[in-house]
């Protein structure tokens, strides 16, 4: 038997050595992502800061450029599909929460490229919106569960089996609990009591009778739950770390006498390690030794089938995570009780490593996610076909990583993942396509061929489109000539852009420039999902998460009113002030009455939608619609100061527009719509050419963290009140050979803070520090 499991060994190591070189095509492609945010919970209407991590094979991945988010609600509705630059592995950006957002949680997907098409490879996270009404409840009476997990998913006759319990309420928060295992006459067989996080191990010996386990949870309420008969055929399987190796055991009973072939498949992560044959003789155990030192950390998976595929048992191990862990020293220098008052700490790491890092430090009170973090992000990816509850809380010892690793249901089928192309990402540049009815595309080009022949008689070229834009921040509006192929197709490389550009496109010459068109553009390749993908709860848990008290108790921002309900406080919204060139516009057009202060002003030649509505009519349904005020006011017009006069028919004569919500002519429907007219030469010349003039979306802009600094006397109570929720956040807090050293200063009450410290080193060290100072 001895020389079996040798030769066994040996092969499997084989395959190990040639499998892990095959599978960088494959199973490698997918990312380890982990979005670290600056807080855990968010009001509708603010502000999202966070940073992505990318990572591949551990270490932050340089050849990622693009990252996709997707958010949407607590239903998977998307609501922006949005990309962001990625450099050197990570994406510090932020994302504004609308005002009007409703949900309690906002939810995203976060990928890469490769896996753009496979949403289950998505890194998901949900985030708690707390609304104006709160409507976090404090939880009713509680039911509690017990999970029976024998080791390898199989309890074998005659034998003794491991088994794994597991305890948890409706939320799925760990609790702990004491029982005992009966027979099928009330007879006690063995005594146990869970050991932190609500995993308890016991060993038994598979009989053939029921067995029930009788246990108390913290309400002290008697529970029971059958234990899962035994099977008289089938394979065990088992799996134990030692220093060098990780030992596998199998014991097969067949109730056939000659040796039966069974594959065992082992899985690091999504990759391959090995898919081996082995025999494996009716009641005799069998151990392989797979040696670690190639192993990254992860999830290392192993699964048993028959010549059919069928899966017989199954069990997985977390490899490397003590190794990969790296926890940096904080050496307080100022720590302030005062109001405004300055704190700084040092960051240290050990000799020689290097991190790229984000800081968090958050007001006391304000909720935190310490549940889910980049260690559980990188290690476990999205192998769990069940969200986890808590998933760094598993971390704590390896027994509890060890228990909770093998009793939890990850990914078996590997399909997607396994045939993944190999993309080379690139930095996204701005594409269109000319949109024409097929006759008149077939007839432009005819006109262009013409040209072409006429012209190469004269040695001159044919003019190309003009091509016009320019950044929503910026006042000028730059062009380039540009030269669509037949087809219309034309590409912007090296216009590489954030936020939102204002394109505007049209043809020079003068055979083709009064022909209809239209231009479809695209920045990324990747177009916005129908819906989220949401990794499912386990069937008898409704969604909890470690912090859901933090969530109940945070409310610097709530009042009661009245009936005691929650609210937010009220904010006054300033009104905008009027830009130069409208108020520059309003005193010369708006006379007399008119001059006073309106609700709404439009410089109407500047509208880039102008050149594409042709009758007042239009135009006036357009501003309808882009304005619903204009429904509430019951407006009459008025032109050039007069009322009671025909609007004029040629919208290329408006050049202002200014809205009252009251008129004296109008005193009991409501106000008046004012329009003000240029005269001919002040007409809009491009009517009647064609131009196409639209938005497009680029890459999100990176806006800088705004930090708060005060002077360290009296004159910090004169300031202006600081409510910030967020005292500090660095993206890229990066230390190299020596500590590196953060400041920031308290709000107005100060009552604590708490720091967050994540990241990763270059040698691709998983970096999570959190601490309270009261």
């Amino acid at each position: 038997m001895q020389h079996i499991i040798k030769k066994i060994a040996l092969a499997v190591v084989f395959t190990i050595a040639t499998s892990l070189c095959c599978s960088k095509l494959k199973a490698q492609n997918v990312p380890a992502i982990f979005l670290h945010t600056d807080k855990g919970a968010y009001f509708p209407g603010d502000t999202i800061w966070f940073k992505g991590y990318i990572l591949k094979k551990g270490l932050l991945d340089s050849t990622v450029q693009n990252l996709y988010i997707d958010w949407g609600t607590a239903s998977d509705s998307v609501i922006q599909h949005n990309v962001y630059i990625v450099s050197g592995g990570v994406a510090p950006c932020q994302f504004v929460i609308p005002s009007n957002y409703t949900n309690l949680a906002l939810n995203l997907n976060a990928y890469t490229a490769a896996i753009a098409g496979q949403q289950e490879l998505a890194y998901f996270k949900s985030i708690p919106i707390l609304q104006k009404v709160s409507s976090l409840q404090k939880p009713a009476a509680n039911n509690y569960f017990l999970s029976i997990y024998p080791e390898g998913g199989v309890f074998l006759s005659g034998v003794n089996n491991r088994l794994i319990f597991r305890s948890y309420d409706s939320s799925g928060q760990p609790i702990e609990i004491s029982g005992k295992i009966v027979d099928a006459n009330e007879k006690e067989v063995m005594t146990f009591s869970s050991e932190g996080k609500g995993l308890a191990e016991l060993r038994i010996m598979g009989v053939d009778q029921q067995l029930t386990v009788i246990w108390h949870g913290p309400d002290g309420r008697e529970l029971r739950n059958r234990i899962p008969p035994v099977q008289k055929q089938g394979v065990k399987l088992g799996i134990w770390e030692l220093q060098d190796t990780i030992n596998i055991s199998l014991f097969a009973l067949s109730g056939k006498r000659d040796p039966q072939t069974y594959t065992l498949d082992c899985r690091l992560n999504r990759a391959q390690v090995f898919k081996q044959n082995i025999s494996l003789q009716s009641g005799q155990r069998n151990e392989i030794k797979l040696p670690k030192h190639d192993l990254e950390a992860g999830v290392l998976q192993f699964t048993v089938l028959d010549q059919q595929g069928t899966k017989l048992a199954t069990t997985a191990l977390m490899t490397g995570e003590e190794v990969k862990l790296l926890e940096p020293e904080i050496e307080f220098k100022e720590i302030s009780k005062l109001a405004k008052g300055r704190n700084s700490f040092s960051v240290h790491l050990p000799q020689g490593e290097e991190a790229n890092m984000s800081v968090s430090i958050t007001d006391i009170e304000v909720p935190v996610d310490s549940t889910h973090t980049i260690v559980d992000a990188a290690l476990f990816g999205s192998m769990s076909v069940h969200r986890i509850t808590n998933p760094y809380t598993y971390f704590s010892n390896s027994k509890t990583l060890d228990r909770f690793v093998q009793i939890n249901e990850w990914q078996s089928d590997f399909t997607a993942s396994d045939n993944l192309p190999d993309l080379k990402d690139s930095l996204l540049y701005l594409k269109g396509t000319i949109l024409m009815k097929d006759k008149e595309m077939e007839q432009m080009n005819k006109r262009l061929a013409k040209l072409k022949a006429q012209r190469m008689k004269d040695n001159k070229p044919v003019r190309g489109a003009s091509f016009g834009y320019r950044a929503i921040a910026d006042s000028v509006m730059r062009y380039q000539e540009i030269f669509p192929d037949e087809k219309g197709s034309f590409q912007l490389k090296g216009l590489y852009f954030f936020d939102s550009l204002l394109v505007r496109l049209t043809q020079v010459e003068q055979d083709i420039k009064f022909m209809p068109f239209k231009v479809n553009y695209s920045f990324s390749p990747i177009s916005k999902p129908e819906r989220l993908y949401s990794p499912a709860l386990a069937d008898d848990r409704s969604p909890g998460s470690g912090f859901y008290d933090q969530l109940l108790n945070y409310n610097p921002q709530f009042y009661k009113d009245g009936l005691g309900v929650m609210r937010l406080k009220d904010v006054n919204i300033q009104g905008t002030r009027l830009s130069p060139r409208l108020r520059r516009m309003d005193k010369f057009y708006a006379k007399g009455w008119y001059s006073r202060q309106g609700i709404l002003s439009l410089d109407v030649q500047s509208d880039p939608n102008l050149v594409n509505i042709y009758s007042m009519e239009d135009y006036l349904r357009y501003l309808y619609i882009k304005y619903p005020i204009l429904n509430k006011i019951r407006a009459v017009y008025s032109v050039n100061n007069f009322f009671n006069v025909l609007l004029p028919e040629d919208i290329s004569q408006i050049a202002y527009i200014k809205v009252f919500d009251t008129f004296p002519e109008n005193p009991k429907a409501g106000g008046v719509i004012a329009f003000y007219t240029t005269g001919p030469d002040g007409a809009n010349r491009d009517l009647g050419r064609i131009i196409d003039i639209q938005t497009v979306g680029g890459y999100v802009n990176i806006k800088p963290y705004q930090y708060r600094t005060y002077k360290t006397d009296e004159k910090n109570e004169l300031d202006d009140y600081d409510n910030r929720q967020t005292l500090y956040w660095n993206p890229l807090f990066i230390v190299k050979n020596k500590p590196d050293q953060i400041e920031f200063y308290n709000n107005n009450k100060p009552r604590g803070y708490r720091i967050t410290i994540q990241g990763v080193s270059k040698t691709g060290k998983l970096i999570y520090y959190q601490k309270t100072i009261k």
